[in-house]
């Protein structure tokens, strides 16, 4: 089908920098960094990522047990794979750890900071979990969050978008056509890889598009 403008133009605009590739080669490859230990292998195109974007960090715990929920579903009866987690919330990287130990991968040691726009170090670091989940075979993402949009485009494929504000109660869909694998309610596969707040669509039609756009 068709690319769309967003996906041509950010593959056209966005090169990462050596220093960033380096970064993320390194951290695929597991190799042994100056912050922290050993890391386990992940495989371009097999492991799940997890981007978590809270808004409302009221709602974080909804949030995180959501994500949860979707995780689990694609995981099926199968031992949990290591899986990659990008949160500029550091309570979402320790829910995770708690739960999966060194199963739950992220690019930042724990007890490091995390954010973009207040370090030029931190913005790298945000650029390559960016290139890091954009390799992964399933994207799990905070509807709204430009981030998550743009890994989306990145990697070609469309989002699952975590929403949890959506009913437990609803009704759950197949991950694909055909698939076994069953989504719980408050997770949707995107019907696009447009960014909520990077699409060219006027803002006013946004919200009448909300279930086609990661919003």
């Amino acid at each position: 089908s068709p690319k769309g403008p967003y996906n041509v133009l950010t593959k056209l605009i966005v090169v990462p920098s050596s220093h960033v590739m380096r970064r993320v080669l390194a951290f695929l490859e597991g190799s042994q960094s100056d912050k922290g230990p050993l890391r386990p292998h992940l495989a371009p195109g097999r492991f799940v990522s997890l981007q978590i974007r809270a808004f409302n960090v009221n709602a974080f715990g909804q949030m995180a047990e959501a994500f949860d929920k979707c995780f689990k579903a694609l995981q099926g009866a199968n031992v949990v794979e290591p899986f990659f987690i990008a949160s500029l919330h550091q309570p979402a990287r320790d829910y995770y750890s708690s739960r999966y130990g060194g199963d739950a991968v992220s690019l930042t040691p724990p007890g490091h900071e995390q954010g973009t726009g207040k370090d030029f170090r931190l913005d790298l670091d945000a650029l390559a979990d960016m290139f890091v989940m954009s390799l992964s075979k399933v994207l799990l993402v905070s509807p709204g969050s430009t981030f998550g949009g743009f890994v989306a485009a990145f990697a070609d494929h469309n989002p699952i978008r975590v929403d949890y504000h959506r009913s437990a109660d609803g009704s759950s869909l197949p991950l694909e056509e055909a698939s076994s694998i069953v989504l719980p309610p408050m997770c949707r596969r995107a019907l696009s890889q447009q960014p909520c707040f990077g699409s060219w669509f006027r803002y006013d039609k946004l919200w009448h598009r909300k279930g086609e756009l990661s919003c």
